[in-house]
């Protein structure tokens, strides 16, 4: 239960810190009213931002995979030996 709403509070405060979200307050007499804002541009726009990084990292994760297999095919050519 505590670790649930550690996370809780982590996603909230992530959101709020990357403007996800705001709060507004008003005043009108006895009463105060409490506005939350949600930015969906800037969620999506933030979503977009996360699939382009992830997208880079993959590519990156795959010519550095063709790399070892390729230096490990020449290493063992070059050593004649096969891999079993």
């Amino acid at each position: 239960m505590k670790k649930t709403i550690l996370l809780l509070i982590v996603v909230v405060g992530g959101a709020f810190y990357l403007g996800w979200f705001t709060f507004t307050t008003s005043k009108s007499g006895n009463t105060e009213h409490v506005d939350i804002i949600f930015d969906k541009d800037k969620i999506h726009e933030d979503e977009l931002k996360a699939f382009e990084k992830l997208n880079e990292y993959e590519q990156q994760l795959s010519k550095q995979a063709e790399k070892n297999a390729a230096a490990n095919t020449d290493t063992s050519a070059a050593t004649g030996s096969t891999l079993r």
